[in-house]
């Protein structure tokens, strides 16, 4: 086994920790409190999706089809972005009042995408929700690591990914079905009552004492300013580029479009330059180099080109061409979530069994890829094809998640589990956002393709569709295949703690 030099310790959101390691936690935390502070990451990943099968919904309601996808990246730029920036002041001021503080916005922002009359507020309204969610991530997770017995990282990681997986599955059903007995308003409103049993709990339960952290609060905000810029920049390019279903997409060379992302670009090597000389990064940088994490992360990024633009796009193929309900959308929706899941759960079992994670990332990319071609003519097949399709797609992104995540965490050492964890959720987010810009940007471009936005839905939508999900899904398994084969051949120990073993 390969030795590693010691590093400083980090937090379980790229934040160096300034705690001293603990042996061992002798405090356990109330069940209560344990399911209250797993019921506020659940629901603050939740809204990632449950808002996917209301979209079509919301966005005929407020007249928000040109800004379509912004409702959902808006949430997931300030959702991320502000993960380490949370990590740190909870570090400073203690779980227990931030998680407080956090619950209060994303239950104020809630009411307000509820109560959103148009396009532009509700996306507001979803930015700040994001940032209430930033603290529901963070946080509960920080804290039970803070509480959990040494050792036991690795089992609290998997329940956050367990999490993510549940919320996946039934966040789309969920929205669907709100959004037909009720009305979309309420997959926002639906938030005040659990977020009120959170904070309850949390009230009642959990007994802190106030840190106190003399000196400045150790912060990267250089990085934090440079990296939200740049990302934002970038967005607003892409977004430019592709306008809107009832507008002519923009040319590359126009002012509007490509001075936004040259500009972004250079910010994000400005960022890079910047992390490699702070001692508090929010992505240390350093760790690329050291854990082999660089292929991991880009891949990591480039399977948020598979996951989101179907996640999005296929209930607005489901509704709008095919005139099904939010609740039927779902439901058809359905095969892609249980292969994802069932993907997860069988790469688990391939690389217990055989401590082999390369070849069986291959093969389940080149799965999602026939799961890909099978919806490439969503206007000409609307039966078992498109479901099988799906099904074949959901489990070939399933492997791709779960398993960069062990690759990462094996990469590093055990004290970097968090970080590893942390770092790879960041680069699939800001994936998410950057391919649903790009996502709205070939939809509106395929549409006027096919005829404009006053065309037969069935002619325009299906292969707006299908436009969006073939080509953002192929780069994005194309890029995730090369990475995993540009990783060093090791075996995986799923029953230790993290740490690669590499083969001679």
């Amino acid at each position: 086994m390969t030795t590693k030099p010691n590093r400083a310790d980090h937090d379980a959101h790229g934040q160096a920790s300034t705690k001293p390691s603990k042996a061992a936690s002798t405090e356990t935390l109330p069940p209560a409190l344990i399911a209250a502070v797993i019921l506020a990451m659940f629901m603050a990943v939740l809204d990632q999706t449950i808002v996917g099968t209301a979209l079509p919904s919301i966005a005929a309601d407020i007249d928000g089809a040109h800004l379509y996808t912004w409702i959902i990246t808006s949430y997931l730029l300030t959702s991320t972005i502000l993960v380490p920036i949370f990590g740190a002041l909870s570090d400073r001021f203690g779980h227990k009042r931030l998680l407080l503080l956090g619950i209060s916005v994303f239950v104020a922002a809630s009411v307000a995408c509820g109560l959103a009359g148009d396009a532009n507020m509700l996306i507001a309204a979803r930015a700040v929700q994001g940032i209430g969610a930033a603290v529901l991530v963070t946080v509960p997770l920080a804290l039970m690591l803070d509480k959990a017995p040494a050792g036991k990282s690795v089992q609290i990681q998997s329940t956050f990914g367990a999490i993510i997986a549940v919320s996946l599955l039934v966040g789309p059903y969920l929205g669907g079905v709100i959004s037909d007995r009720l009305s979309w308003h309420w997959v926002f409103f639906i938030n005040v009552p659990v977020a009120a049993v959170v904070m309850i709990v949390v009230l009642c339960t959990l007994r802190e004492t106030p840190r106190e952290r003399p000196g400045r609060l150790d912060i990267d905000w250089a990085g934090f300013l440079v990296f939200s810029s740049s990302i934002c920049l970038i967005l607003l390019g892409f977004s430019n580029k592709g306008g809107s279903a009832g507008t002519v997409p923009r040319s590359w060379n126009e002012a509007s479009v490509w001075p936004l992302v040259a500009a972004g670009l250079i910010g994000v090597v400005l960022f890079v330059a910047i992390e490699w000389r702070v001692s508090n990064p929010i992505i240390a940088v350093r760790t690329l180099r050291e854990g082999r994490l660089a292929p991991t992360l880009l891949a990591s990024f480039a399977v948020a080109f598979l996951m989101y633009p179907a996640i999005i796009f296929m209930p607005r193929y489901f509704q709008s061409a095919l005139g099904t309900s939010a609740t039927e959308s779902a439901m058809r929706a359905f095969p892609l979530m249980v292969g994802l899941v069932i993907g997860m759960v069988l790469l688990g079992v391939v690389v217990k069994t055989s401590g082999q994670y390369r070849w069986p990332l291959v093969a389940f990319g080149i799965t999602a890829v026939t799961g890909l071609m099978l919806l490439r003519d969503l206007s000409g097949h609307t039966g078992a094809q498109i479901y099988i399709g799906l099904a074949l797609l959901g489990l070939g992104i399933g492997p791709m998640i779960s398993g960069l995540m062990m690759v990462a965490q094996h990469s590093l050492d055990r004290n970097d589990v968090g970080l590893a964890t942390s770092t790879v959720t960041f680069f699939r987010q800001i994936g998410g956002t950057v391919s649903l810009a790009f996502g709205g940007g070939i939809f509106a471009a395929s549409i006027q393709h096919a005829g404009g936005v006053g065309a037969d839905p069935s002619q325009s939508v299906a292969p707006a569709v299908s436009d969006v999900i073939i080509q953002l899904g192929v780069v994005g398994a194309v890029v995730v295949i090369v990475c995993v084969l540009l990783l060093p051949a090791v075996e995986l120990n799923v029953d230790s703690t993290p740490n690669m073993e590499i083969r001679s």
